[in-house]
């Protein structure tokens, strides 16, 4: 829910900003920033620069000082001999409001409950929903890749390194050299992957109670990570991509990987 407009959070910030450097700002100087936030423009800039500020008075309806004087008279901000405060209110307003652009959405929660036929279908409907970007699940067996393949536009997969899941790897491999030209995903190993996660291209983060293998047997949750720890998530596994190892086919003489069965029609004939 949003409580203050962006209008409001900015007069707020502004004002604590200039407190926490030791100084507090008249209110001409605020309404100042308010008008203008960055460098006066030139030439056709100018003209651009204006016409968007006649735009947003017109569909706002606001100028500058009615929201500084609105602070005020909420007692929001307080003027002591020229110069504007936060007020207790203000500052628990300020920091309420961070807290609420961070807080998890429930609505964006997945529960995945193991007594729901439907809650691998869910499952794969969500990661569809995120777009491009990459799975790490440790433990992902050759038909939930399947799925991940023709159900999601996931195209980047990170599993384990681990010696026991040597032969789902080299499986796995042949399945996705086998797959159309229009669909290209790849396939990684890494001995750092431990959670499942999900990182979509725009950088949000979702994790998974438990591998796709144990969904529809175990009742867990796929959830969003909240600011800033996303952003953090997305960079640490970005770089567990950069440095995790492409899975390739076996040779020849690894075909006890297989134990005689074609990888390419595996999942085909599991369906």
């Amino acid at each position: 829910m949003k409580v203050l407009t962006d209008t409001q959070v900015r007069i707020l910030s502004f004002v604590h900003c200039c407190e926490l450097g030791g100084d507090n700002p008249t209110q001409r100087q605020l309404e100042a920033w308010i008008k203008l936030p960055s460098p006066q423009r030139s030439g056709v800039l100018a003209v651009l620069d204006s016409m968007h500020e006649s735009f947003n008075r017109a569909t706002c309806g606001h100028a500058a000082e009615p929201h500084v004087q609105h602070a005020l008279k909420c007692d929001w901000l307080v003027n002591r001999g020229g110069k504007l405060a936060l007020t207790p209110t203000g500052r628990a307003l300020l920091k309420g409001s961070e807290k609420l652009l961070n807080q998890i959405d429930s609505s964006e929660v997945v529960v995945l409950d193991a007594t729901d036929p439907l809650a691998y279908t869910k499952l794969i409907g969500t990661l569809a929903s995120y777009g491009h970007g990459m799975l790490v699940d440790p433990y992902l067996g050759l038909e939930d890749l399947d799925r991940i393949v023709q159900g999601t536009s996931l195209e980047r997969i990170v599993v384990s390194s681990a010696k026991s899941q040597q032969k789902v790897r080299a499986m796995a491999a042949a399945y996705l050299s086998d797959l159309d030209n229009n669909r290209a995903v790849e396939l990684r190993q890494s001995s750092d992957v431990h959670d499942r996660v999900v990182v979509t291209d725009d950088s949000k983060v979702f994790t998974l109670g438990t591998s796709l293998n144990g969904i529809g047997k175990k009742t867990t949750i796929l959830s969003p990570v909240p600011e800033p720890a996303a952003t953090s998530l997305a960079k640490h596994y970005a770089c567990l991509w950069q440095n995790a190892d492409p899975v390739k086919l076996p040779h020849a003489a690894d075909d006890d990987l297989t134990d005689g069965v074609e990888p390419a029609h595996v999942v085909r004939d599991i369906q």
